[in-house]
């Protein structure tokens, strides 16, 4: 091994192991579980997930419909070039 590597893992500082470090890794998914009831049952919360989620879905397919416009150029160019008429699926304009 690289004595960089080893001096850097060396060098890695860990938290204190005190009572209440024990304590949270002890009960942590206890903890987490009661975190996430308490978000879920806040309206705040909630409105947040779903602008989130909503962003999130409409990034995708405006992400999908920049592909196919792309490749709807690039077929028409290459058609273009080519001398043909490019293929248009029924229902498309």
């Amino acid at each position: 091994m690289d004595t960089a590597v080893i001096a850097n893992e060396s060098e890695l500082k860990l938290p204190k192991n005190n009572k209440c470090n024990r304590y949270y890794y002890r009960h942590r998914e206890e903890i987490l579980a009661k975190k996430l009831q308490k978000r879920l049952e806040d309206p705040e919360y909630l409105a947040k997930q779903k602008a989130k989620e909503e962003a999130k879905r409409a990034k995708e397919e405006e992400k999908v419909r920049l592909k196919e416009e792309k490749s709807r150029e690039r077929a028409r160019r290459k058609a273009e070039l080519l001398g043909v008429l490019p293929v248009v699926p029924p229902g498309v304009e």
